[in-house]
């Protein structure tokens, strides 16, 4: 392997290092310190699962309006991420968007009927509720 191969698995070991621990803050209550993970490892790829580590620590700040803006660019630069769009549409049914929510879920299962937190989403949104369970409170989403 060339030494640019050996120094981007490195630089990957130490982003996915970053993530897990910016992740263990996160659900330690430790919110600006996750933030500051997330940005940290954000800097070093692009990812979805780092995006929506961000967004949900910006909720966990408090930062609506912040997090939801920044999970429509985590759901329109990850098209190839379910995941993304089904948080995005949580977000947006949260604050009081349904028809625009149930829209975007609708054109995400159309793309990935099969995508097991889409599906958990749509039959959450079915159910009337926003309590999240079962596939939808695993990592990253």
């Amino acid at each position: 392997m060339s030494l640019a191969g050996l120094l981007g698995m490195a630089q990957a070991h130490e982003a996915d290092a970053i993530v897990n621990s910016a992740e263990q803050a996160l659900s330690s209550g430790g919110t600006a310190a996750a933030l500051a993970g997330f940005e940290q490892a954000a800097a070093t790829r692009h990812s979805a699962e780092i995006e929506m580590g961000l967004v949900r620590s910006l909720m966990q700040t408090g930062t609506y309006r912040e997090a939801l803006a920044f999970c429509a660019h985590t759901a329109g630069g990850h098209l190839d991420t379910p995941a993304a769009a089904a948080l995005y549409a949580w977000l947006l049914r949260a604050g009081g968007q349904e028809a625009f929510a149930d829209r975007l879920l609708n054109q995400t299962l159309a793309l990935a009927p099969d995508d097991a937190v889409a599906l958990a989403t749509r039959r959450a949104f079915d159910a009337g509720g926003l309590a999240p369970s079962g596939v939808m409170l695993d990592l990253p989403h």
